[in-house]
C-alpha cells in the first residue's frame, strides 16, 4: 500500500485519462448533457506547446526566447471539423487565469501553424504564403480550453479578461474580451453531469467542504473516495479510500 499521497495534478491527470469522464466533462458543462462529444471518437493531443518570441529588453533593445507551456489534459475530436479539448487542472484561485488561458490558446494555435509550415516542398508556395509559412485557406483547429477548479473555497477570481480591467466604458466595445470556462466543482450546485464518476466526485467534494460529509449516505465507488481526498488534502480520507481496496463506500 502506497504511504505516500499524490499530487492534485497527477490524480486528476489520472482520472481523466477515462475518455467517458472527459467527455462527460464537456458535454455537461458546455451541451447540458446532449452526447456532442463522444468518446469513443477521442484522440490525445499533444500537451506541450513551444514557440519563440521577442522581448523588448533594455539593454538588447530585443531579444528572442523560447517559452513552453504544458496543458493537463488534451484529446481530438471531430464533430464536423476537428476540435482539441483541454482541461487545465487547477486547486489553487488563479486571479491571473484569463491571461494565462489567452497565452495556452495561443501557443496551441501557434504550434498547429508552425506544424502546418514544416513541409520540405514549397515550390509552388506564393511568395505571401512563403512569408506567412502556410497554404492560403489554412484551416486551424478551435481550442476550448475548461478550468477545473477543485479548492476548497469557492471561486472568486475573474471570469474573463474584461474582468482584470478598470475599463472606460467609451472603449469597452473595441477591446477584445476572453472568456474564462470555470468549473468549481466543489461548489456549484447547478451542474449535473450525465457521468456518474463526476457527479461522484462533485457530491463528494461539495459534502467534504461544506462539512456535511458523515451525512452523506449516497454509495460511491472507493476511488472517487480516494481522488476527493487527494483534492481536499484529506489524508485519513485518502488513505481509508486505498485500504478497502475497490467496492463502494457509503
Amino acid at each position: 500500500m502506497p504511504n505516500i499521497m499524490p499530487t492534485p495534478d497527477v490524480a486528476l491527470i489520472e482520472f481523466f485519462k477515462n475518455n467517458e469522464v472527459f467527455a462527460g466533462l464537456f458535454n455537461g458543462y458546455f451541451f447540458n448533457n446532449e452526447p456532442v462529444i463522444k468518446a469513443s471518437e477521442l484522440e490525445p493531443g499533444d500537451t506541450a506547446y513551444a514557440d519563440t518570441i521577442k522581448i523588448n529588453d533594455r539593454k538588447h533593445k530585443f531579444k528572442t526566447e523560447k517559452i513552453k507551456k504544458y496543458r493537463d489534459n488534451i484529446r481530438r475530436t471531430s464533430i464536423g471539423y476537428l476540435v482539441i479539448l483541454g482541461i487545465e487542472d487547477q486547486n489553487t484561485i488563479h486571479y491571473s487565469m484569463p491571461v494565462r488561458k489567452i497565452l495556452y490558446d495561443a501557443l496551441g494555435y501557434s504550434s498547429e501553424l508552425s506544424a502546418l509550415g514544416n513541409i520540405r516542398d514549397k515550390t509552388e508556395w506564393t511568395v505571401d504564403e512563403y512569408l506567412s509559412n502556410v497554404r492560403k485557406g489554412t484551416k486551424i483547429t478551435p481550442i476550448i480550453t475548461v478550468v477545473f477548479y477543485t479548492g476548497e473555497d469557492p471561486w472568486d477570481g475573474p471570469r474573463s479578461l474584461h474582468d482584470m480591467m478598470d475599463i472606460d466604458e467609451k472603449i469597452k466595445p473595441f477591446v477584445p474580451d476572453y472568456p474564462l470556462y470555470i468549473i468549481d466543482i466543489g461548489h456549484d450546485k447547478d451542474l449535473l453531469f450525465s457521468n456518474k464518476e463526476l457527479n461522484d466526485l462533485k457530491e463528494t467534494l461539495s459534502s467534504i467542504y461544506a462539512n456535511t460529509f458523515d451525512k452523506n449516505e449516497s454509495m460511491v465507488d472507493s476511488s472517487i473516495f480516494a481522488l476527493s481526498g487527494v483534492l481536499a488534502r484529506n489524508k485519513e480520507l485518502y488513505f481509508q479510500a486505498i485500504e478497502s481496496k475497490g467496492g463502494e463506500q457509503p
